[in-house]
């Protein structure tokens, strides 16, 4: 087990933001039985896990081939969609072993993430949980997020790391709206798993145009604070479990003003500037959550040179840690970027139906 380091940022609205860094190197160290003497930080206070190794010293340990931010998805936390549950049904995520962020130290990648506000051990807006003012303000602490992590990799010296941002669920969409206002080149690659970029019920269009866009729109102002959108859980028992009885989780009715401004996020990635940097999207034509067709769509009208996107054949919507294919998925997207970074060292993906079938196209 690898603990990662922890540490905190304060975003431009003066709400402080939890963050965690697994490191290859911690890997390294204790694969080879060296002794981590570095104390681990409690919780609070602005503190920056770069800071912290620079203080001590490199220890000559090799820089990463990658950095990797993930970006998680709405009611979870950062901790719970970079680790595994301890077994089936268990409270939370607290396995390193198997998890994405094991499988991209494990070939020299940093993985570096953060509670969105309103998530996990972040602050929340007007004590609001999982709430936000403007779907665009967790856009913008992802910005902030990448420029503190680049410019902790610059004070080191030597090369700098490619940077990649994996955005999972609502965290896809605000990684897509982070290329659409700040540009193609603030990172070096995209990553997107069954990312939010349409609702689910949106193929109903008259329903949808007709009453629900409206009435999310219009009424907004008054209703904000009220919850009444019905979240969308795990069918699996076992998985719903886990999810529930994590008490960083987030469970309850969606605010309102949350699925309002959910929805002006879709509307306007779809009005918003090209997507050209490399990306993957791993999707499932069976997501229960958001409604696929959206990873389509984006794909077939994104002008990227580098684009892929994999349908998941077998599996539904939380990619990363569904018993069945998580595996799958986490080789494809370690090989993806292996392909970027060191061209020719990705191995062989098992495409069987016991792991999670998927289609590929390009």
């Amino acid at each position: 087990m690898v603990e990662p380091e922890r540490g905190s940022f304060v975003n431009e609205r003066g709400l402080r933001l939890e963050r965690y860094t697994w490191r290859a190197s911690a890997l390294m160290s204790k694969s080879f039985g060296v002794v981590d003497t570095k104390a681990k930080q409690p919780a609070g206070g602005d503190r920056s896990p770069a800071r912290e190794s620079d203080d001590e010293g490199d220890g000559g340990t090799l820089p990463p081939a990658a950095v990797v931010i993930l970006v998680h998805g709405y009611g979870v936390h950062a901790r719970f969609e970079a680790l595994q549950p301890e077994f089936e049904g268990a409270p939370g995520h607290a396995r390193y072993d198997g998890s994405i962020t094991h499988a991209l130290n494990e070939v020299g990648f940093d993985v570096q993430a953060f509670d969105l506000q309103g998530h996990g051990l972040s602050d929340k807006y007007r004590k609001m949980p999982c709430y936000v003012r403007d779907f665009d303000d967790f856009t913008k602490d992802v910005v902030q997020f990448v420029k503190i992590v680049r410019e902790e990799y610059r004070a080191k010296g030597g090369q700098q790391p490619p940077v990649y941002v994996m955005g999972s669920s609502m965290g896809g969409l605000v990684a897509t709206r982070m290329i659409q206002t700040e540009g193609n080149s603030i990172v070096d690659g995209l990553l997107l798993l069954s990312p939010a970029v349409m609702m689910k019920d949106e193929d109903h269009w008259c329903c949808w145009y007709f009453f629900k866009k409206p009435v999310l729109t219009w009424f907004k102002p008054i209703l904000y604070r009220v919850r009444m959108i019905k979240n969308q859980r795990p069918t699996d028992r076992n998985m719903w479990r886990t999810e529930k009885e994590d008490p960083l989780n987030y469970c309850g009715r969606m605010h309102f003003g949350m699925a309002s401004n959910m929805l002006q996020a879709q509307l306007r990635s779809r009005a918003g500037g090209q997507i050209e940097l490399p990306y993957i999207i791993l999707s499932s034509p069976n997501d229960t959550h958001v409604n696929s067709t959206g990873s389509h769509d984006m794909f077939e009208q994104t002008t990227s040179k580098d684009k892929t996107l994999i349908w998941m054949n077998n599996m539904s919507h939380s990619l990363l840690y569904e018993p069945q294919g998580c595996k799958q998925v986490i080789r494809l997207a370690v090989n993806w970027i292996l392909e970027r970074v060191k061209p020719g060292t990705a191995g062989e993906a098992d495409c069987s139906e016991e792991t999670g079938g998927y289609t590929v196209k390009r």
